[in-house]
């Protein structure tokens, strides 16, 4: 019963069309400008205003940029090509190693 609607909700390819990516940002628009016009609306002073609207517009942006970063860096250290920079692991323990 609920496959029909689970197949319209899918986000691959066919289904993640123009309408669906208009309908995102509006609806990320409409949170933003309800989030400053909340922050304006309280009794901070200027720049604690103008701290929180930076938090709340590149706060987002700046979590999307940790993830590429560290999505360029594992894919970089799996790389067949930087094996020869990756030190090779000792057979030998960390015990032999210590001082009694």
């Amino acid at each position: 019963m609920l496959d029909p609607i689970l197949q319209k909700l899918d986000l691959s390819g066919p289904n993640l069309g123009k309408q669906a990516l208009t309908l995102c940002i509006i609806l990320y628009v409409i949170v933003v400008v309800c989030t400053i016009s909340s922050i304006a609306g309280q009794g901070f002073k200027s720049r604690t205003k103008l701290l929180w609207t930076a938090t709340v517009v590149f706060v987002p942006f700046l979590g999307i940029l940790c993830y590429l970063f560290a999505c360029i860096y594992l894919m970089l250290r799996t790389h067949p090509s930087f094996e020869r920079f990756t030190r090779p692991k000792r057979k030998g323990s960390s015990a032999a190693t210590s001082v009694s």
